[in-house]
């Protein structure tokens, strides 16, 4: 048999599942000397955690150990809507690439919310596997004992069950004490039972917690415990991708000021993101509101898995717009930020509120400073064209970040958010803004 080569070097740590996913059902039908993988250097542990051997990490050794190798098939793919197939046999490649020009729109009109999944899984179908899919690969993956007894014996079925993974290293002490608050309110409900992954002491004692240490857990244990569970919390840039690929409710903590919808996104039913960027600047008495705010959102994304309310791809694809593209709107008085609050209440976290009165340099200066505190990519509002100078003059000098776009009109005031990422999207693509 002639080796079947897979390119996945840049596939990243998070998306390393996927990548996973397709190993192992080749392994089921073809001797593993036949696969030949290069793999990114961040997906090295999880590797190791799954036993996976002949993986290579460096491109020149890759290159090496398959130019003395029969290539039946030469497939590359990075994980964000880019693969390239070569069959032995077959007429031509298989080429499925992202339109980058209008890659929002077309994310958006095609309902892709488990886009990778669909991916790896032409993958499969390109090497003449069929009919096998998430719930297999999960059944052959070894479950050991203790994860056997914990969910079988020890959390109480009639609760819903949640998942927690918050990594040690990737949480400030002002985050672990919003997550402990969170966790706490959360358990006096008597209605949720918490498998909490985590090195953090939380001082927490409750008979429906129960707490793994992080090194006690391995990659497999991981993707069975989260199958098991009704849902999946915690910090984003973790383990979200494998709640994404097991079709999971997702509650995300988002305190990385990179998150990209290329990298993070998650495209599922039921998902709620909390934002924590700015958490470091906060009193303890405003985390413990931000706390009670996590909870709230916590218990909405409760409600609508109860009821079944789903979101829409538009919905999906806006909230991870303003969570990648921050945006400010400026309102002239507390009522007109009530009422556009009351229709876009599932992205109020992520809109930055201004209030204005009148324009001076003093209002202006202020605007410039938030700038850089919330990394702003538009601002909606009405501005006159000698203040809007004035404005990008301040900005240069501050040395503002990122380039902000001034959406100069009041349409923002008046519709939902999903239009209003529509008609940002439509400015870009034509390369127009202030009209």
């Amino acid at each position: 048999m002639k080796a079947i080569c897979l390119n996945f070097q840049e596939i990243r740590k998070n998306h390393f599942i996927y990548a996973l996913y397709i190993i192992h059902t080749l392994q089921k039908k073809y001797s593993n000397q036949y696969l030949k993988c290069l793999m990114h250097d961040s997906a090295k542990v999880a590797i190791n955690a799954c036993g996976l051997s002949d993986i290579s990490f460096n491109q020149a050794d890759y290159q090496k150990e398959i130019s003395g190798s029969k290539m039946g098939a030469d497939i590359k793919w990075n994980g964000i809507s880019n693969i390239v197939t070569k069959i032995e046999d077959k007429p031509s490649k298989l080429t499925i690439r992202s339109n980058k020009k209008n890659q929002l729109v077309s994310r958006s009109s095609q309902s892709k919310k488990w886009l990778l999944y669909e991916e790896a899984n032409t993958i499969l179908r390109s090497l003449n596997i069929k009919n096998y899919g998430y719930l297999d690969f999960v059944k052959a993956i070894p479950k050991k004992d203790w994860v056997k007894k914990l969910v079988d014996q020890s959390v109480d079925k009639n609760k819903t069950i949640m998942y927690i993974s918050i990594l040690e290293k990737e949480c400030s002490n002002q985050a672990k004490h919003l997550i402990k608050h969170w966790i706490k309110k959360i358990l006096e409900t008597e209605s949720v039972c918490i498998v909490l992954k985590s090195n953090i002491m939380l001082t927490i004692n409750h008979p429906q917690l129960f707490t793994l240490k992080e090194e006690s857990v391995s990659y497999y244990d991981e993707i069975q415990l989260i199958n098991e569970v009704d849902m999946v919390a915690g910090m984003a840039g973790d383990i979200e991708q494998v709640a994404v690929f097991l079709k999971k409710p997702i509650f995300l903590f988002i305190s990385d000021e990179t998150w990209s919808i290329n990298n993070n996104a998650c495209w599922t039913h039921y998902l709620k993101l909390c934002n924590i960027r700015n958490i470091a600047n906060l009193e303890n008495s405003e985390i413990i509101r931000l706390a009670e705010k996590a909870y709230l959102l916590f218990s909405d994304l409760i409600y609508n898995v109860n009821l079944n309310i789903k979101l829409s791809t538009e919905q999906l694809q806006s909230l991870h717009y303003v969570v990648e593209n921050p945006i400010a709107m400026l309102f002239f008085n507390d009522e007109e930020k009530e009422e556009w609050r009351e229709k876009n209440i599932d992205y109020e976290q992520w809109i930055i509120p201004l209030l204005k009165q009148r324009w001076t340099l003093k209002e202006v200066r202020k605007l410039v400073r938030k700038c850089n505190v919330h990394k702003l990519a538009y601002i909606c509002g009405n501005i006159t064209w000698n203040y809007l100078i004035i404005f990008k003059l301040l900005a240069w000098q501050a040395k503002v970040s990122q380039s902000i776009k001034w959406i100069n009109n009041q349409y923002y005031k008046y519709v939902p958010v999903e239009n209003l990422i529509e008609g940002l999207h439509v400015i870009k693509e034509k390369g127009y803004h202030g009209k």
